[in-house]
């Protein structure tokens, strides 16, 4: 019985999740769309290359070379020889634990916080500040299964998905803003060299840019709802990823990590700081990482 409520419970998360995608896909095409409009009228031409644009972007995502891409956005880079090796060897260990059989790549980026993430399908970064904690292998190795179980249940590559989405969109409804102020300032040029009254190309350059500020405050509502939902998705796929650690042995080094971090973390327990988080707070991912299996 419980098997198959955890099983429907993870077809709920993955349909919601590829709902939510799904919103944020349209929500950026049509701001996408109304930049082609300026460019054509025909109605099918407009939906065509927004589509084109909008899928090409999304097909460029779940690419290798978007995966290298956010790399190096994300300010990862290869690590010293010494702590290459001994990570290596850790993650080659665990990976053979849990079954994979992919090779996974795994790197250094900056950071104080004592922690690692997943991008794509098969890279790991981890931080100076987990790097500089000397933690025992147990517990490093545990946070390896963690990640790892990110990069099984598609979670990293979901999330390049829907952040190259919203960066065209954004793209879109920038150049859209910076086209309408850029006519409105040569119209108004143009007029006064005309020894014509301004005031019409004024009062039309307001209008244009009060409906794309407009168009933007709606887009930014979209976003943050849109967000907001996608992290609470993100905290059950870090339950997810807990689990998948605990499943091969990794709970309690998993948990020992956790309780290190509670001072570390920047979210408190409180509602608002819950709901704009993407993790669960450290004291709730233990209980459950303690707790019997049924």
């Amino acid at each position: 019985m419980l098997v198959n409520q955890q099983n429907n419970n993870g077809r709920d998360d993955q349909l919601n999740r590829y709902f939510l995608l799904t919103l944020i896909a349209i929500i950026n095409w049509l701001i996408l769309s109304i930049v082609a409009n300026l460019f054509t009228d025909n109605t099918a031409a407009v939906i065509l290359i927004s589509t084109l644009i909008m899928g090409g972007f999304v097909f460029l995502s779940l690419t290798p070379a978007a995966e290298k891409i956010f790399r190096f956005t994300n300010g990862m880079r290869p690590m010293n020889p010494t702590d290459e090796n001994r990570y290596k060897t850790m993650l080659s260990r665990v990976a053979s634990r849990c079954g994979i059989n992919k090779e996974i790549d795994i790197f250094a980026v900056n950071s104080n916080t004592p922690n690692m993430m997943a991008l794509g399908e098969r890279t790991i970064a981890v931080t100076t500040g987990l790097m500089r904690a000397d933690l025992p292998d147990e517990e490093i190795e545990a946070i390896l299964a963690h990640e790892i179980g990110h990069l099984v249940n598609g979670d990293s590559k979901v999330l390049i998905a829907a952040t190259t989405m919203n960066f065209v969109g954004q793209l879109a409804s920038w150049f859209l803003t910076v086209l309408v102020a850029i006519v409105g300032v040569f119209s108004g040029i143009a007029a006064a060299f005309q020894d014509r009254s301004g005031l019409g190309v004024f009062v039309g350059m307001l209008i244009s840019l009060f409906l794309v500020w407009t168009l933007r405050l709606i887009s930014w509502v979209l976003t943050q709802i849109l967000s907001l939902s996608f992290h609470a998705i993100s905290r059950s796929q870090e339950y997810k990823a807990d689990e998948f650690a605990k499943q091969h042995g990794y709970g309690n080094g998993l948990a020992a990590f956790l309780s290190r971090i509670i001072d570390f973390t920047v979210t408190g327990k409180d509602f608002v700081s819950q709901l704009f988080s993407t993790h669960p707070h450290p004291s709730e991912r233990i209980e459950r990482l303690m707790a019997e299996t049924a």
